[in-house]
């Protein structure tokens, strides 16, 4: 984990890092030209939950935005689902 880091921006990096890969092998393409880490870990700690302060994120513009923002979303949110999952107290 990079100095400075939390643990829930290191999951949500942790999740973020294994999409483009997906995506990549869908379309025949490196995983870097969909997204490359430095942008993943721009993501990460800001936990963006709509499309326009996904946009915000330095790296992301119309190009990534537009075909991938509604998937980065699910896959922050599924990040905070996890997190919150593992910090839950017991019902």
């Amino acid at each position: 984990m990079p100095a400075g880091q939390d643990e829930a921006t290191e999951e949500c990096f942790e999740l973020l890092r294994h999409w483009p890969r997906d995506v990549a092998g869908r379309l025949d393409v490196p995983a870097s030209v969909v997204l490359n880490d430095q942008h993943l870990r721009a993501i990460a700690p800001r936990r963006p939950a709509t499309l326009p302060a996904l946009a915000a994120c330095p790296g992301i513009g119309p190009p990534p935005l537009e075909p991938y923002g509604d998937d980065l979303l699910g896959v922050v949110h599924q990040a905070g689902k996890a997190q919150t999952g593992l910090t839950a107290a017991p019902a």
